[in-house]
């Protein structure tokens, strides 16, 4: 879907001078359809190995890991 993969190169932009990016840096907007309208590719994006979410408690901020694949 082009959701996934818009969201994917903007994640990928954003890494290019961080190691790991929140989920609130990630969505500037406090709309609730914003959010959803992201956190829904985003897992996406985690179920194809793109990226690797880690959340310490419920409702805590979700980090976001882009996994780098090694070139051969």
């Amino acid at each position: 879907s082009s959701l996934i993969k818009n969201l994917y190169e903007k994640i990928k932009g954003m890494f290019i001078d961080k190691e790991v990016l929140t989920f609130t840096e990630l969505v500037s907007s406090d709309k609730k359809e914003d959010k959803l309208l992201t956190f829904i590719p985003l897992l996406h994006l985690a179920n194809e190995s793109k990226v690797n979410l880690e959340q310490d408690h419920h409702f805590g901020e979700i980090k976001i890991e882009l996994i780098r694949k090694p070139y051969y």
